[in-house]
């Protein structure tokens, strides 16, 4: 009771040319992605849960076919709000847009009372089980997006220099507002400076990838709870990734797959 669920990168709508079902066009093996995350969503209704929070890439692409769409409506969307359970979707590289007026399959779902979809950086606050909780909450951003915040055209490592030095103090001064909470935890969907892809390849940088270093996150903040690495771990302390519910392709066929559950 009480529990904040974590999912991450379940990637519905991901593309699989084998064993097709001839009545739905969708691939077994797309149907395992989706039941897991399904069963993520039953465990946080069977537990009473009081939050369940999508850490970026619900969706492989910012827009997906109906079918995935209804599935993740009808098995996951729909009984946590029944439950009163409040769910929060952050955007993730795959399912932000690369224009932020754009809409995307993850606004479908803008019209649930229950459901808050996160496409800019917010703070919100709860009180769950008598705790007050600070969420500091970062979407995926992209390079365009950084150059039209700074206003010009800058070469991609300059324009994620300026996005990183501007995200720090942005997370420095959340965390100051949030200074009453009794627990204050960052949410986003990024890659984690140290962090590994899965167990069977060494730790790696992604070129053209935004990187969050060491710096960026302030004593103040308690816990860090990302998405986008699909291998769940734990960096320098507190900095925690919930990994990918099902295995995505063969490179994690040796990690383990799930969910992540934070009693505060």
């Amino acid at each position: 009771m009480h529990e904040i669920v974590c999912v991450g990168d379940v990637h519905e709508g991901l593309s699989f040319d084998f064993r097709i079902d001839p009545e739905t066009g969708i691939s077994e093996r797309a149907l395992d992605l989706h039941g897991n995350f399904a069963k993520a969503a039953r465990w946080a209704i069977e537990h009473r849960a009081s939050l369940f929070c999508i850490l970026g890439d619900l969706f492989d692409r910012a827009h997906v076919a109906p079918v995935f769409r209804e599935m993740v409506r009808r098995d996951v969307i729909e009984p946590l709000g029944h439950a009163g359970i409040e769910v929060w979707i952050l955007a993730g590289n795959h399912d932000q847009p690369r224009r932020a007026v754009r809409s995307t399959s993850l606004d479908d779902y803008r019209g649930y009372a229950h459901v808050k979809v996160f496409r800019d950086p917010k703070m919100e606050v709860r009180d769950i089980d008598g705790r007050r909780i600070g969420f500091i909450l970062i979407p995926y951003i992209l390079v365009e997006q950084v150059r039209e915040t700074l206003g010009k055209d800058v070469p991609r490592e300059l324009a994620y220099e300026a996005a990183r030095r501007t995200w720090q103090e942005w997370i420095r001064n959340r965390a100051l507002d949030l200074k009453d909470a009794d627990l204050r935890i960052l949410f986003g969907h990024f890659e984690f400076q140290g962090v590994r892809y899965a167990s069977t390849a060494p730790t790696e940088v992604v070129p053209n990838d935004f990187t969050f270093t060491p710096d960026m996150i302030p004593d103040a903040v308690d816990l860090v709870v990302f998405g986008h690495i699909h291998m769940h771990q734990t960096v320098g302390g507190k900095i925690v990734y919930a990994g990918a519910p099902e295995r995505i392709d063969w490179g994690e066929r040796l990690d383990p797959k799930g969910f992540l559950v934070i009693r505060p």
